[in-house]
């Protein structure tokens, strides 16, 4: 069941269930124009590896920034830099992988993330 709730997002309430696609994943945004982007699931090999080749042909600068274990949750956070703008990668346990930046970059990366994916 929750990896139902990370794949999909449910409509509006007092509505038949909906079930919104991959396209239209949880977002959220601050008021310093940054976003938010659950892409997926932490465990989804193929997802990894789309994100990766998108990162690449940004030519992103990616590193590791950090690795904790808290109880059972695993969190991993990278930092990635693309034409100076810096973006977050975070994978963590029943969080899925997520993306925190500028909301146009983060837009377009979770776009063709997308494509990559569905090669």
């Amino acid at each position: 069941m929750l990896f139902r709730f990370l794949l999909f997002r449910f409509a509006g309430k007092n509505q038949p269930s909906k079930i919104r696609p991959l396209t239209e994943r949880y977002m959220a945004r601050d008021m310093f124009g940054t976003s938010t982007v659950l892409l997926g699931s932490e465990t989804d090999d193929k997802l990894f590896e789309a994100l990766k080749i998108v990162l690449a042909s940004f030519g992103a600068r990616v590193k590791e920034k950090n690795y904790n274990v808290v109880g059972s949750q695993e969190i991993s956070v990278w930092e990635a830099n693309i034409n100076s703008k810096k973006i977050k990668i975070y994978s963590e346990t029943y969080e899925g992988l997520s993306i925190k930046g500028s909301t146009e970059l983060v837009n377009e990366i979770q776009a063709k993330v997308a494509e990559q994916v569905a090669i």
